[in-house]
């Protein structure tokens, strides 16, 4: 019986947290919000950094065909392609080194500590819905690495989850 008690008092003192706290779920509108500096979806405006937002469907005058060619037009950002279309792209916000700009695909690092820069050759636009950049540091939300700024790559969702097959 006391456990049974316990359970509710404590799904109760969570209910009450939520409340307060503003833990509720927020619809995500992908106009106007910004996940990668609060980590939940928050309305620009109410942003107190640098942020930028670009779509991969934008502006389709830019034939862009990796994110590396995408955040071209941003401004501050150094994208760095050493050798020919495909080869190992860098990017560099604010004047950082291509080691202490974070990428992250979905809110998920893509290298570790020591492995050093991601190339964004390998990210094509057609998998890309849109890219969230954070600039300055953002250490205190996503550690050491982070001192240039952040990188927030957001997938598209798959439009059909049936598998398919077709010859010819």
């Amino acid at each position: 019986m006391r456990k049974v008690f316990a359970v509710i008092c404590v799904l109760l003192v969570s209910s009450c947290l939520s409340v307060v706290f503003g833990f509720e779920e927020v619809k995500f509108d992908s106009g106007t919000a910004f996940i990668t500096l609060t980590r939940k979806p928050e309305k620009t405006e109410n942003l107190l950094t640098n942020i930028a937002v670009v779509k991969a469907n934008q502006d389709s005058t830019v034939s862009a065909h990796n994110a590396g060619q995408l955040l071209q037009s941003l401004p501050s950002i150094d994208i760095s392609p050493i050798g020919s279309m495909g080869s190992q792209t860098t990017a560099r916000i604010r004047n950082s080194t291509s080691d202490q700009v974070l990428v992250l695909v979905n809110g998920l690092p893509t290298k570790g500590n020591s492995l050093g820069s991601d190339n964004l050759a390998h990210l094509l636009t057609d998998n890309i819905e849109r890219i969230e950049v954070v600039y300055g540091p953002a250490s205190v939300l996503y550690g050491a690495n982070s001192v240039g700024g952040v990188m927030n790559i957001i997938t598209r969702k798959a439009s059909s989850i049936k598998p398919s097959f077709n010859l010819g």
